[in-house]
């Protein structure tokens, strides 16, 4: 999502305002001057101001104000030495009205600062998830955005594309590259949650079952058995319903969901990760 700045151009427009009323000021008690020209203070302050402005329009993609405020920029820089206050106050102007006839173009979406911290945050989470499963880092980061602007139903996509980089790197650390159809196999990127499902089950209930009891199947159980049960749910209660336009989510229903996921998620990164490195395989 792209950030616009609204309290530097806030403080720009009215920071532009106040010097061109000074320079109205100025050329009124220097009326009986002919063409009072401004100090070098003065003048060095509302080309700075210039200089802000052309560099929010371009980062803001203003770009029709960007372009009349680069021209009235070096128009000023070209004639600095005949600048007076006449020509400086019409230009401090139209450099204020080309950026609010721009900003009326614009459409902009409020946020409530309950969510103010979810935009474009990739921590949302977890450093640890963060780190171990990179490739969910943009659905995280887009979950987020649309929580934020309250749409919901998109967050909940985003959730689940999310925990599918999870499912897969939990087949993996398994052993499950691919699923069998049609006596050949199907790799994971391309099976649907069901066949994984089957596959995993097995997987798990084997390697834990051929352990004897003690500390060490315990600890299988407690690791293992939660991912399942997660993954069972995120599938028959959300990733089958906001794929095939079932529900519409609000986006308090979504942040929910957000928290069911960080801690699925954040339990998953304990051992495994999409490196594969060996510590956190090594359930």
């Amino acid at each position: 999502m792209k950030l616009f700045k609204v309290s530097e151009f806030a403080a720009l427009l009215r920071d532009l305002q106040d010097t061109e009323s000074k320079c109205r000021e100025l050329r009124q008690l220097g009326a009986d001057i002919h063409n009072p020209k401004p100090d070098e203070h003065v003048l060095d302050a509302a080309i700075r101001r210039l200089e802000d402005a052309e560099r929010l329009c371009v980062e803001g993609g203003l770009n029709t104000a960007n372009v009349k405020i680069f021209q009235i920029n070096n128009h000023l820089d070209y004639r600095r030495q005949q600048i007076d206050y006449s020509s400086l106050e019409p230009e401090l102007r139209n450099a204020r009205e080309s950026i609010l006839a721009n900003l009326h173009e614009r459409r902009f979406a409020a946020i409530s600062p309950e969510y103010g911290d979810y935009v474009n945050n990739e921590d949302l989470c977890g450093q640890e998830v963060k780190s171990a499963f990179k490739s969910a880092i943009p659905d995280i980061r887009e979950a987020g955005n649309c929580i934020a602007i309250e749409s919901g139903t998109a967050a909940v996509f985003h959730l689940m594309r999310a925990v599918e980089r999870g499912l897969r790197a939990l087949c993996r650390d398994l052993g499950i590259r691919g699923v069998p159809r049609k006596k050949k196999y199907v790799p994971i990127e391309y099976a649907v949650w069901e066949t994984m499902f089957q596959q995993l089950h097995g997987k798990v209930d084997k390697k834990i079952d051929a352990l004897p009891a003690g500390p060490k199947k315990q600890k299988l159980q407690e690791f293992y058995y939660p991912l399942l049960q997660d993954l069972r749910g995120f599938k028959d209660a959300f990733r089958n319903h906001v794929m095939h336009d079932r529900k519409i989510y609000s986006a308090k229903a979504a942040d929910d969901l957000l928290d069911y996921v960080r801690r699925f998620m954040s339990l998953l990164a304990t051992k495994i990760s999409e490196r594969g490195d060996k510590k956190k395989r090594s359930v």
